[in-house]
């Protein structure tokens, strides 16, 4: 039985999953034209009568010092491209397609109006990457930089969404692209000891991925609209993290083999030279916006879908769905059980998880 929140505790000890907890009495628990509320990437209202669209609607914000640092080698641009593609990865692990967006920022008295205009130029480019507009927003004073976007989506009326809670026994565990990429971008960006890496030219797509990552958008529209038995969520705290919570939500065991997780040459070059271990490196990466979903579909008809859907990222097979209570296993190269350990960042802690 789940304790609940005490009003004393502090949000710092409870965590984010604590203070979802704590508010979850004042959220829709669904029903009406609210067909999915809060436990998913994004929520989902039923379509206005008379248009053939229900509507996706997503918001997520981001905070100077726990998601970017201001200074003079900010790259505004990049920024805002970031704080959009945030928002667009939600609706594609719905898998709709993105169309209006607020934005609202808590502003710095010392920012200059020339960073403010790079800012949105990266807003507005990514928004338009995935055929969205920027409709609106407000602004304020602030004594850090806030970033905050509101964004809805479009996904046709009658298709099946997929719910972090549809993974059944049977189903595969896939995911797009690669991972890995972001966490070392950040480190190349932040650690003092990673300083002798940047500038290298095999270290730029690590930086590009952490600046700059691509959101799914193709890939979990066509999945969406080929799968009926889909479960999808994106990569934005970490592979491991987002397992958990679709383990948690289906209420089944999932299977991982660390060692199939797709990781690129860059990425294995950089844990060499740092002394990490490849598995638990990218099963820890967080903000890579990749899509992790489960369906009972072969390897061979996803490739088919995402090819024919022209996607920018293929998908791998790195697990399976088994009956059992919320748990996950990992499994080495042999088949044996084996650890990993969790280097996902905490929320509110601001410190990695043990």
């Amino acid at each position: 039985m789940t304790m609940p929140i005490k009003r004393n505790a502090l949000v710092g000890e409870v965590g984010e999953r604590g203070v979802l907890r704590a508010i979850a009495s004042y959220l829709s628990e669904g029903g009406g034209r609210v067909l999915v509320g809060v436990g998913d990437d994004a929520a989902v209202t039923a379509a206005t009568p008379g248009t053939a669209m229900q509507t996706v609607l997503t918001t997520d914000m981001l905070v100077e010092g726990t998601h970017f640092l201001r200074n003079d080698a900010t790259d505004w641009k990049s920024l805002g491209r970031k704080a959009m593609a945030s928002n667009v990865s939600d609706v594609a692990a719905m898998s709709g397609n993105p169309r209006f967006a607020l934005v609202s920022l808590g502003l710095p008295a010392d920012l200059t109006v020339g960073c403010l205009l790079e800012l949105y130029a990266g807003l507005a480019h990514e928004a338009r990457l995935w055929g969205a507009e920027l409709v609106g927003g407000d602004t304020t004073m602030s004594p850090v930089m806030v970033i905050n976007i509101a964004l809805t989506g479009e996904l046709a009326e009658g298709r099946p969404v997929p719910l972090r809670s549809r993974c059944r026994p049977g189903q595969n565990v896939y995911l797009t692209g690669d991972v890995g990429r972001s966490r070392a971008g950040l480190e190349l960006l932040t650690d003092p000891a990673a300083a002798s890496l940047r500038g290298e030219p095999w270290t730029e797509t690590l930086l590009e991925r952490h600046l700059c990552p691509q959101p799914r958008v193709k890939g979990g529209s066509a999945l969406g609209a080929a799968l009926d038995d889909l479960a999808m969520i994106d990569i934005s705290d970490s592979v491991l993290n987002e397992l958990q919570l679709l383990a948690n939500a289906s209420a089944v065991k999932l299977v991982i083999s660390p060692g199939r997780l797709p990781v690129t040459l860059e990425i294995r070059r950089y844990c060499a030279l740092r002394g990490y271990d490849v598995a638990t490196f990218a099963m820890s990466s967080g903000e890579e916006y990749e899509l992790m979903f489960a369906t009972s579909a072969p390897q061979e008809k996803v490739d088919a879908i995402l090819k024919q859907a022209n996607a920018d990222a293929g998908a791998t097979l790195i697990g399976e769905v088994q009956a059992g209570p919320a748990m996950l296993t990992w499994l080495d190269s042999e088949g044996a059980e084996m650890h990993v350990k969790n280097e996902t960042f905490a929320h509110f802690s601001g410190k990695n998880k043990a």
